[in-house]
């Protein structure tokens, strides 16, 4: 039986996932691009997961992971069911946020700030910006760290902007990228290739992981 897929901070459990419902069923993580009350609960916030939103989001899922697949490691998509917009991956464990949680990702993958460098840059070399980068974006399998979440993803020169992502960033984040706004000479209405918001969008992360990797993912 499926069930309800959460990460734990110190207050409990937190949604693993603002946009889709994620569900594990045995060795099976599903992405289920549908808004499941029951998970996400704010009914304002999901009348603004369109169809057409969600179809976008469901669609960049399966294209991104399609075009980096031969030139990162990938989990294995084992069925895509297109009338649902669900997508079946394998699930080695939980993400690398969680098994980091009570303990140390140096501890769960000795060489993983390496890899994770390496994830970013190659990503950036075949021309994707991906901005959903937060350490439950990660799993772990066989010592390789392997990025999900495809669905943030786009061309580098693919026009965007803060204003239509917004959504489908946490209030928390958010807090963070205010400031970061001014520090960017950037407005959150501004139309730009995806590769504009790179800078910003790892700064994000200063929290979740160390300044000086934060710092050198930045310089290409």
């Amino acid at each position: 039986m499926r069930k309800l897929y959460y990460n734990e901070n110190n207050d409990g459990l937190i949604r693993a996932n603002l946009v889709y419902t994620p569900y594990v069923e045995d060795n099976t993580f599903i992405m289920s691009f549908n808004r499941d009350p029951e998970y996400h609960f704010d009914q304002e916030a999901n009348s603004l997961f369109t169809d057409e939103v969600l179809k976008d989001r469901f669609d960049r899922e399966l294209r991104f992971h399609e075009k980096v697949r031969r030139v990162i490691p990938t989990l294995e998509i084992l069925d895509v069911d297109y009338i649902k917009r669900e997508i079946y991956l394998e699930w080695p464990s939980d993400d690398f946020y969680m098994l980091g949680r009570n303990t140390s990702y140096d501890q769960v993958l000795p060489d993983w700030k390496e890899q994770w460098l390496h994830i970013i840059r190659t990503l950036r070399r075949v021309n994707v910006s991906k901005f959903s980068l937060h350490p439950n974006s990660f799993v772990v399998k066989n010592n390789r760290l392997i990025p999900f979440n495809w669905f943030f993803c786009f061309e580098r020169d693919e026009l965007t902007s803060l204003a239509s992502v917004v959504k489908q960033i946490s209030s928390e984040r958010f807090d963070k990228v205010q400031p970061l706004l001014d520090k960017y000479n950037i407005h959150i209405n501004d139309v730009m290739p995806a590769k504009e918001f790179e800078k910003l969008g790892l700064d994000c992360f200063s929290s979740s992981y160390p300044q000086e990797l934060i710092s050198e993912a930045i310089v290409f």
